[in-house]
């Protein structure tokens, strides 16, 4: 894995966003290798011994295809365009769109 854009930026709440191209490590599979990985704080505590907990960081990883799909998902969540869960069909881990949901009151 090589980490095509390293410290990206950040979203308008201070998430890190970062650009990865696994394209070597995942060659001959059917695995989308751009990946655009977000760093949120979780607002759910998943079950599972290494799920997200409420309160604490955790890897949000959104597969593309190309890069340009890649850099178009990783621009619009920096600008503040786009929610995290508006990439969920992208999820490796589609389950853990709850945990980016904003808490309601």
């Amino acid at each position: 894995m090589e980490v095509i854009r390293t410290g990206t930026g950040y979203m308008p709440d201070g998430t890190p966003v970062y650009i990865e191209d696994w394209t070597v490590d995942f060659k001959g599979t059917d695995v989308n290798p751009y990946i655009v990985a977000a760093f949120p704080v979780s607002t759910f505590t998943m079950p599972g011994k290494w799920s997200p907990n409420a309160g604490e960081k955790f890897r949000y990883a959104m597969h593309f295809e190309t890069f340009a799909q890649a850099k178009n998902c990783a621009d619009n969540l920096m600008h503040g365009y786009k929610k995290l869960e508006d990439y969920a069909d992208h999820l490796d881990r589609p389950e853990y769109v709850r945990c980016v949901q904003e808490v309601q009151q």
